[in-house]
């Protein structure tokens, strides 16, 4: 349990800083252009389909929303971000505790009294 635990957390972090550095946006191109490659193929001939799909000027409209939310995210990271403070002050009383006096433990004193018999020959066996 524990390692399928470590394991999705592990991937839980990968997927929390793909997104946090625009890695949705390139998984939903690649999906963008790979649809347009398939898509063109049944036209044209695959070399052709590959340039006609990445020069920029044969768009689809996935490939627009992309470029819209790519937009409209840096406009919202660029948006001055308007924070309100609130600071309550309150007078808190701090209380120094006098230094108490170190505890001395009693010395310990052996209990017991030593065995006299000598263990048996050959030692006993697990049954």
């Amino acid at each position: 349990m524990a390692i399928v635990l470590r394991k999705f957390s592990r991937i839980l972090v990968i997927l929390a800083l793909l997104a946090s550095v625009g890695g949705h946006w390139a998984l939903l191109q690649s999906v963008a252009w790979t649809r347009m490659i398939i898509e063109r193929t049944h036209e044209e001939s695959f070399a052709a389909a590959v340039q006609t799909t990445l020069d920029g000027e044969h768009p689809c409209e996935m490939c627009k929303r992309i470029t819209e939310g790519k937009q409209q995210e840096q406009q919202e990271e660029k948006a001055p971000v308007k924070v309100k403070l609130d600071l309550v002050c309150e007078l808190r009383l701090i209380a120094i505790a006098p230094p108490s006096k170190p505890f001395i433990f009693p010395p310990a004193r052996a209990g017991g009294t030593p065995r006299a018999e000598r263990p048996p020959v050959p030692p006993p066996r697990l049954a």
